[in-house]
C-alpha cells in the first residue's frame, strides 16, 4: 500500500487551490479502490 502512495503522490496536481477540499493522493487512493471494489456507481464510492 505504500508503494501505491509513493506512486500516486507523484502526479501533479493542476487544480486551483481555492477549489480543493481533499488533497489527490486521497481521491486517487479512494477511486482505486472502488475500482478494485467493483462498486457500480458514484453513489456506492
Amino acid at each position: 500500500m505504500s508503494n501505491l502512495l509513493n506512486y500516486i503522490s507523484k502526479i501533479p496536481d493542476y487544480r486551483r487551490q481555492c477549489k480543493i477540499d481533499y488533497k489527490l493522493t486521497d481521491s486517487l487512493l479512494l477511486m482505486f479502490c472502488a475500482v478494485i471494489g467493483r462498486t457500480e456507481g458514484w453513489g456506492n464510492v
